[in-house]
């Protein structure tokens, strides 16, 4: 009985700060390449590719660390659309395409924003 009464108990608690520690590590990974697609983006805009480039290349380093972390509790095709967004950012890089990477730039930073968002610990994202 005393077995039953504890896990009835623990199991609820370590689920919580399991939640709460992953949306934790969530919103720091995003801020930190947040920072870096905001840079990446500078780049871009001001026309220095060279900087882009070294930008883009600390940030795909970034995220394939991170992505490794992330998939353990967010959902794939969140991930997927940081991945996708970031493909077209190293590719507008490469043909110094300023438009389309300004604009794959938003739609990286906009994903980056999402993960710890969608992920939060809120009423509305249980429910």
């Amino acid at each position: 009985m005393k077995l039953r009464v504890t896990l009835l108990f623990v199991l609820p608690l370590l689920l919580c700060a399991g939640h709460f520690i992953s949306a934790r590590e969530a919103r720091g990974t995003s801020q930190a390449l947040l920072a870096q697609a905001q840079a990446a983006r500078a780049a871009m805009d001001a026309g220095d590719w060279a900087s882009a480039q070294a930008q883009a290349q600390q940030l795909r380093a970034g995220w394939d660390e991170a992505h490794a972390r992330l998939q353990l509790w967010i959902d794939h095709a969140q991930l997927d659309e940081v991945s996708r967004a970031l493909a077209g950012v190293e590719a507008s890089v490469q043909a110094r395409a300023r438009a389309q990477g300004l604009m794959q730039a938003a739609l990286l930073e906009e994903a980056l924003r999402s993960l710890p968002e969608r992920n939060a610990p809120a009423l509305g994202n249980v429910l």
